[in-house]
């Protein structure tokens, strides 16, 4: 099936649009969830540059605290991103009220524009050709 798959412009952002350079941690918007339940999040990356294969480390947490002050959990890790245009996809359930996500560039002066990253309900369809 060809086009574009149709998203809610007003779903929650983790990322809106970000550019990540260097190799320092960020944390991404944290939003709250109508938990418990399933969920999705989606990373989409516009353009990649810098040397020595860049790549993105991508970690969704979750918190009861809208701080992350305590009780932060892992709710998973995406496979490392190297590619642009590509929908990178996870689907997880938690009952805990808030998440973010935590990205790392890795490599040699990488550069990762246009970065998002957008929580989903669980009956959102993911394409069959994105991964998480």
């Amino acid at each position: 099936m060809s086009g574009t798959i149709v998203r809610d412009a007003l779903a929650p952002q983790l990322l809106a649009g970000a550019t990540l350079t260097g190799t320092s941690t960020t944390q991404g918007t944290v939003v709250e969830l109508n938990y418990p339940g399933r969920f999705g999040v989606y990373v989409l990356v516009g353009t990649v540059t810098g040397t020595d294969t860049p790549t993105l480390e991508v970690e969704l947490e979750a918190s009861n605290s809208s701080t992350f002050a305590s009780g932060v959990v892992s709710l998973g890790r995406f496979d490392r991103i190297t590619t642009t245009a590509a929908v990178h996809q996870m689907s997880f359930y938690t009952n805990k009220r808030y998440v973010r996500t935590q990205v790392t560039p890795t490599g040699t002066t990488p550069v990762f524009t246009g970065t998002t990253a957008t929580v989903v309900p669980e009956w959102d369809r993911f394409s069959a050709t994105s991964h998480a």
